[in-house]
């Protein structure tokens, strides 16, 4: 049964709308002044608001645009003595559905109350529809990324991605290059949604062929720009970052392409890497390639290696300040065991420091530890 609040100061108005409402087959709430209207507006989510204007304690004009600036989306019906244009416009402004003036017909409200109702549930219903493709969508996107982290001599790998939204636009892959250099990449499709996970599955697929390859990473950091960057909607761009390690020497290339610094930690010494690099967008070759640095490190028993999205630094807690690389790297300091120990605790103090607040973007995680 669907639900209609009634706020209204008129005992005999308000009498008679409740008859006919029920009559038609509503659950009809009741508020005689604006402040309780607005505490039941918020507290019981009617799925339409009859609200009259000139109410004891607060408008309606006052209730109507605090409700929508909070983020409720049920309709509301202004009815009013007060039939002016300037009345009106106020009324729709403050982000009225209707504005209906006094007197009015009762079987014309009714069958705007039912018209509107009705376009409701269409609506609802098509969300229903979209929400649960998207959560199908998500489902594969998870279901796509590594599973475990591959084992190779002299290193310890930690990866996860959390979307904020219901997919998002992280990605992160290992790429098997030969028996003894494996790749690490992780990336940021700009923007959230549908869109950018699109992006994700099809540079997934470039960088799953790469397996096998025995390619440079210089030559895998091109081949992923050159099968990418006529993909990209304008204005679009990816950011990554890929860390090939050769077991046979144990060292690691760094590359970056408009990523976020590596933050590693060598001994008690904290360091952030950031090699030059152009992100992955519709760009002349010879600028991205040319753009392109290498660098190279020796990755010692102990030393730690972060790589991260922009929903790591980005996370923010209640009161607005932002987690930061300075986060990331006072984790760092202390941080002990293994890469998924360490992971899993950077990941519980990042829900710590936002709280109850939801995760503003994408957030995944790489921890790499020499062993």
């Amino acid at each position: 049964m669907k639900s209609i609040l009634l706020i209204e100061d008129d005992p005999a108005i308000s009498k008679a709308l409740t008859a006919s409402l029920s009559a038609a087959g509503y659950r009809v709430l009741y508020a005689e002044d604006g402040l309780s209207g607005l505490n039941a507006a918020k507290e019981k989510k009617p799925d339409l608001i009859l609200l009259d204007i000139m109410l004891p304690s607060m408008n309606g004009f006052e209730i109507c645009a605090e409700l929508k600036k909070s983020g409720f989306t049920f309709p509301v019906f202004m009815l009013t003595s007060l039939g002016e244009d300037k009345r009106r416009m106020q009324g729709l402004e403050a982000g009225a559905d209707e504005y209906i003036t006094k007197p009015f017909s009762l079987k014309e409200l009714l069958l705007r109350i039912k018209n509107t109702l009705s376009r409701e549930e269409m609506i609802h219903e098509h969300s229903r529809e979209l929400e649960e493709q998207l959560s199908k969508a998500r489902e594969i996107q998870i279901n796509s990324l590594p599973k475990s982290a591959p084992v190779i001599k002299g290193v310890d790998i930690f990866a996860e991605m959390r979307p904020a939204a219901v997919v998002g636009g992280d990605y992160f892959d290992f790429i098997s290059l030969s028996e003894d250099r494996i790749g690490i990449i992780i990336a940021d499709v700009c923007g959230k949604g549908m869109p950018a996970a699109m992006l994700v599955q099809k540079m997934q697929g470039i960088v799953c062929s790469l397996n096998g390859s025995g390619l440079s990473g210089k030559d895998i950091m091109m081949f992923i720009y050159g099968h990418l960057r006529d993909s990209l909607p304008k204005n679009g761009f990816i950011t990554a970052s890929l860390f090939v390690y050769r077991s046979y020497d144990c060292k690691a290339e760094l590359y970056r392409a408009g990523h976020l610094s590596y933050i590693i930690k060598t001994g008690a010494e904290l360091s952030e890497i950031r090699p030059r690099g152009l992100w992955i967008g519709p760009m002349p070759a010879k600028a991205f390639e040319e753009n392109l640095e290498c660098v190279e490190i020796s990755l010692k028993p102990g030393t730690v290696i972060a790589m991260y999205t922009d929903g790591v630094t980005e996370c923010t807690n209640p009161d607005g300040k932002e987690f930061g690389p300075e986060g990331i790297k006072s984790f760092l300091v202390s941080a002990a065991g293994t890469s998924t120990e360490a992971g899993e605790r950077l990941l519980g103090e990042l829900d710590n420091f936002r709280s109850q607040k939801e995760l503003n973007d994408d957030t995944t995680i790489i921890i790499i530890t020499g062993t």
